[in-house]
């Protein structure tokens, strides 16, 4: 089900957190945790590290503060998105 999950909005989100990635030279996991810790509202981010260099990488995002033009574009990105990824 992932070509049916990774299109259309879904696919803006990962591009919007890969052109934030690009342009300030960080992984997207990396921007994308630092999104997750960019909210008040969130008091814990679990990770889907599966190996050492993976978990070393999502680590550094704890480092990493995204202006509040990048949290916008990435907000907007995801407005109002809404998938259930769990499906059994």
């Amino acid at each position: 089900w992932y070509p049916e999950v990774l299109q259309g909005r879904a696919a803006e989100v990962l591009s919007a957190v890969n052109a934030v990635a690009n342009e300030r030279s960080l992984t997207m996991p990396q921007v994308a945790f630092a999104w997750v810790l960019s909210h008040p509202e969130v008091t814990v981010a679990i990770s889907g590290a599966d190996t050492e260099s993976q978990i070393e990488d999502v680590a550094q995002a704890a480092d990493v503060i995204l202006s509040h033009e990048e949290i916008g574009i990435l907000n907007d990105a995801s407005s109002g998105l809404g998938i259930v990824l769990d499906r059994g």
